[in-house]
C-alpha cells in the first residue's frame, strides 16, 4: 500500500483507495503488531510511545471504523493488506 499525506498527517492508503478505510501511519504500525499477537505493553515499548498512546490510537481507530475490539481491528488490518 502507498502512503498519501492528508492534512499534514501520514496515512497509509490501501489499494482500494476508499478514503473510509485509510488509517494514519502510526495506527498502521500499532495493528501491524497486533496482527502480530502483541500486547500494548509490548507495542508500547517497541514504538517508543506510553500505553495509553497505544490504547489512544486504538480508541479512534475502533471510532473511524466501526471497530469494537482488538480481534476486530486486525481482521480489518489483514484484510485491508490482504
Amino acid at each position: 500500500h502507498g502512503v498519501a499525506i492528508w492534512s499534514g498527517h501520514a496515512m497509509a492508503e490501501p489499494s482500494q483507495g476508499s478514503s473510509a478505510r485509510r488509517v494514519t501511519a502510526r495506527q498502521s504500525e500499532i495493528l501491524d503488531r497486533i496482527a502480530s499477537g502483541l500486547p500494548d505493553k509490548e507495542i508500547a515499548r517497541q514504538l517508543g510511545i506510553s500505553q495509553r498512546t497505544v490504547r489512544t490510537h486504538l480508541e479512534r481507530l475502533f471510532s473511524a471504523h466501526g471497530l469494537h475490539d482488538r480481534a476486530a481491528a486486525a481482521v480489518f488490518w489483514v484484510r485491508m493488506n490482504g
